[in-house]
């Protein structure tokens, strides 16, 4: 018997009388069966349950094809609860969710529910009060058993809520979004911890400096060396900083071991410069011959006293221990602050105070040492916004050291007499204090000091080896090794990238959802001089963003289709956003950036 194909017209974009199309998960819902199709089985679905055949089920298929249905096995599911969706069935008896950490499983049935919890989260206790299960409302997508996977539901509230009440949720959600920036920016006030394996460079995961630092204002961290200047009334530690020049200036001329024009002999300025247990360097210690440069080895330990002073004496972080001094430490630097004004008597304090800070036993922590403190916030870019690479950072290590080795031959060459052995010789007597706070193996900061120095000098040495690159005859063809890449190819490529992200951008990320808000995308400046947190080219004024951070929650809370579709009102009133929308939106936000990071690699030089 010859089959009757049903006389049914199709109309253009007739599907949406039919299906439903779920973007967020890439599912097509069949409203009458209230289930998921997938894409394989679309053709057998739309002829054997919906009678439509030949030409009319052609062009329905063809209208389909525009839609990025996936596979269940492609389709990213909800998390732990969402909002539940209205085209796909209810199921709330017998249905359970697993509470344990980080497991979302969902199914029907206790024993099921039993079994799981025993084989993945070894759960025993049968006549346990408190399991590791409860009871849900579920739904699946597809109703085939090969691809059930339940999720759950909250049912939204479907009462009418009055229109004052809307009004005010609208408020307190932005209010609540505003809140939130303000704390964004606090938060990039202090130091933040790891976010990212690639932030945990061996280099920070050596000197410790992130983890020590965390939590820390960065601002107040870099306020607290700084020098002080005749505005900021530190009348005491003006005076200290002009002791210390005055010591360390003294100490550089006793360091020449030129016939007749210092202190220090050639064997001793050898001694001065060992830092390695059981040899003698070949090296004398040099003395700086620029004024300049001396000045700005110098104001690196006058910064040093001054982040003592303002943290010990100014109590700069209340309740925080940044360091912990030693009580010989804290009786020199009482005795400083407290001098009289009379220059001997103050440097003779200075020194005191020094020395005691090198002369520093560590046993565990060495940031109890100020000195390893002090060198932990000399990482710090000047404007809080990262940590300085080790190949700039050195060099602050090696002044820190440079006036280690300063004082040290001064207070050995003013205490010789008075503390020496009988017929010891000053040789004798400044090798041993050496070997006692200079070498590596001291267990003073001097040792930390020179292990960073040497493990940042490493890396600055660190270079990439050159690659083989070279093009053909008619420049159209680069070769990199053994992999050949065109031109052709590449403008190709690079044009399916713009595509890609201008149409994520636009479509999948709403920057056209509000026709009246223009971006002028190609005529926007950025200032790469600018590293202050938080400043970039949107804080800009010449761009004129000023203002528009709200515009997109804005636009959705005053538009009921769209919020509707990404949010729901609870019974309490509250405003809750649908949480697979949010993961969706941020998937999107991360399909953008891949496709402007390949562009900005691709178009920033040679590949």
């Amino acid at each position: 018997m010859e089959s009757v194909e049903r006389t049914v017209t199709i109309p253009k974009m007739i599907w949406k009388e039919i299906f439903k199309f779920l973007p967020e998960f890439g599912v097509l819902i069949c409203l009458e069966h209230r289930s998921g199709i997938r894409p394989s089985h679309l053709d057998l679905h739309i002829s054997t349950k919906h009678g439509i055949f030949r030409g009319k089920k052609k062009r329905l298929l063809e209208e389909l094809s525009h839609l990025e249905i996936r596979n269940p096995t492609d389709i990213v599911y909800p998390g732990r609860i969402t909002t539940a969706i209205k085209e796909l069935n209810i199921i709330d008896q017998n249905a359970f969710q697993c509470r344990a950490e980080g497991c979302n499983y969902c199914c029907i049935g206790l024993k099921r529910i039993k079994l799981h919890s025993r084989l993945e989260h070894q759960w025993k206790n049968e006549k346990d009060s408190n399991p590791v299960w409860e009871e849900a409302i579920l739904q699946t997508f597809f109703a085939h058993k090969s691809f059930l996977k339940y999720f759950r539901v909250l049912v939204a509230d479907s009462r009418v809520i009055d229109n004052s009440v809307i009004s005010s949720i609208k408020e307190t959600t932005l209010q609540t979004f505003r809140d939130s920036q303000t704390l964004l920016i606090k938060r990039h006030m202090s130091i933040q911890p790891i976010e990212h394996n690639s932030e945990n460079t061996p280099w920070m995961q050596k000197t410790g400096y992130r983890e020590y630092l965390h939590g820390l204002p960065w601002a107040d961290i870099i306020k607290a060396y700084q020098l002080p200047n005749t505005r900021s009334n530190e009348t005491s530690l003006e005076a200290i900083c002009r002791s210390i020049d005055r010591l360390l200036n003294k100490s550089l001329k006793s360091a020449r071991h030129e016939r007749g024009k210092g202190k220090l002999t050639f064997a001793n300025a050898r001694i001065l410069n060992t830092f390695q247990s059981g040899t003698m360097s070949q090296k004398p210690f040099k003395v700086l011959q620029n004024e300049d440069t001396a000045r700005s080895y110098f104001a690196i330990w006058k910064k040093l006293i001054c982040f003592i002073y303002r943290i010990q004496c100014n109590n700069l972080f209340p309740g925080i221990a940044i360091f912990n001094l030693t009580p010989q430490q804290l009786i020199h630097i009482n005795t400083t602050f407290s001098c009289p004004s009379d220059n001997e008597s103050l440097d003779q304090a200075c020194l005191s105070m020094s020395y005691s800070l090198i002369a520093h036993t560590l046993e565990f922590n060495v940031f109890e040492s100020p000195i390893i403190s002090f060198s932990a916030a000399l990482s710090l870019n000047t404007n809080g916004s990262n940590f300085l690479e080790p190949h700039k950072f050195t060099p602050y290590l090696s002044k820190l050291i440079y006036c280690i080795q300063l004082i040290v031959l001064e207070y050995n060459l003013i205490n010789y007499d008075l503390l020496k052995e009988d017929n010891q010789s000053f040789q004798s007597y400044f090798q041993i204090d050496c070997e006692k706070w200079i070498l590596n193996t001291t267990d003073g900061p001097m040792s930390e000091l020179l292990s960073n120095r040497l493990y940042g000098m490493a890396i600055g040495r660190t270079t990439v080896a050159p690659m083989t690159t070279y093009w053909d005859e008619a420049r159209e063809v680069i070769t990199y090794r053994c992999t050949e890449l065109a031109m052709s190819d590449l403008r190709r490529f690079m044009a399916e990238q713009v595509f890609a992200a201008t149409y994520t951008l636009k479509e999948k990320l709403l920057f056209d959802y509000n026709p009246l808000l223009k971006f002028d995308f190609l005529g926007m400046k950025d200032d790469f001089g600018q590293k202050n947190i938080g400043e970039s080219f949107l804080t800009n004024e010449i761009n004129g963003f000023k203002g528009s951070s709200e515009w997109l929650l804005q636009s959705i809370l005053n538009d009921p289709v769209r919020l509707e579709a990404m949010a729901y009102y609870t019974t309490g009133s509250k405003l809750v956003w649908k949480s697979h929308i949010v993961q969706q939106y941020e998937y999107q936000v991360q399909r953008f950036l891949d496709h402007l990071l390949i562009l900005i690699h691709m178009g920033s030089g040679q590949p």
